[in-house]
């Protein structure tokens, strides 16, 4: 019984938790671009080549293609530029500053 209830107790235990959770990588995008002060744009291209870009003062951060679904491909690109952002703004790790701000 004892065996039985430390099992069923662990699958119980919720996978997702506030901890384990990660913010969007468009939100997280918008959120540094603004923070920072910097210009974000985006160009949708998925109508004639399933793209979307976004630009950051400019500078071109992020880019993916997803023929399918015109959301995916803004994620991804939104994905690629907060890596790219976060390294040219030399940030540790934004998530971290998000929490703190919420609480």
């Amino acid at each position: 019984m004892e065996t039985t209830c430390k099992i069923v107790k662990n699958l119980l235990q919720p996978m997702i938790t506030p901890s384990t959770l990660h913010t969007h990588p468009v939100t997280l995008l918008y959120e540094i671009c603004q923070k920072n002060k910097v210009k974000l744009e985006s160009r949708d291209l998925w109508k004639e080549t399933g793209e979307v870009e976004f630009m950051v003062d400019g500078e071109f951060v992020g880019r993916a293609k997803y023929r399918a679904k015109r959301v995916v491909a803004n994620n991804r690109a939104a994905y690629e530029a907060c890596h790219k952002i976060i390294r040219k703004l030399k940030l540790e790790n934004p998530e971290d500053n998000e929490s703190g701000s919420q609480q």
